[in-house]
C-alpha cells in the first residue's frame, strides 16, 4: 500500500511537473533594444504594450544597455508604444503569435522646453500659537 501510495505521488508530480512547462512555454516573449539613430542605447524608455482596444497588457523600461522584454500570454494584434524624454515616441502595431525581437531607433527631438525660475518669499509676519515673527529679508 505504501508503494501504491508513492507511485501515485510520483505521478502527480509528474504531471504537474508537465503541466507548468506547457503553461510556460505558451507565454510570447518580445525583446530587444532601444537605440538613437547613431546607435546609441538609449535607457530607461518606457515601452508599453496594449490590446487593440487600448487595454494596457504589459510595460516595462529599457535598461541600462537598452534592452527591453515583455511577456505575452496570448497571441494576437498589439500595439507597442516607445518613448523617452527628448526623443519622439514610436508605435508598431503587430500580430504577435511566437517570440519576437524588436531592436528600435529613436529620434532625437530637438526641441527643449524653456527653463522657468520659482521664487517664492515668506510672508512679512507670520503668527504662531506662542510667538510672532518678524521677516525682515523680504
Amino acid at each position: 500500500m505504501y508503494k501504491r501510495k508513492l507511485g501515485q505521488i510520483h505521478s502527480l508530480i509528474l504531471f504537474l511537473l508537465v503541466v507548468t512547462c506547457n503553461i510556460a512555454k505558451s507565454q510570447i516573449t518580445i525583446q530587444g533594444s532601444v537605440s538613437d539613430s547613431l546607435g546609441e542605447p538609449i535607457r530607461f524608455t518606457s515601452i508599453s504594450l496594449q490590446a487593440i482596444n487600448g487595454q494596457l497588457v504589459n510595460s516595462a523600461l529599457s535598461d541600462s544597455t537598452g534592452f527591453y522584454k515583455l511577456e505575452l500570454t496570448r497571441k494576437g494584434n498589439y500595439k507597442i508604444q516607445f518613448s523617452s524624454i527628448n526623443y519622439y515616441s514610436k508605435n508598431i502595431q503587430a500580430y504577435f503569435s511566437h517570440d519576437t525581437t524588436i531592436n528600435i531607433n529613436l529620434k532625437k527631438n530637438d526641441h527643449y522646453l524653456q527653463a522657468i525660475e520659482i521664487t517664492s518669499r515668506k510672508p512679512i509676519v507670520e503668527r504662531k500659537i506662542d510667538r510672532v515673527i518678524y521677516n525682515i529679508q523680504n
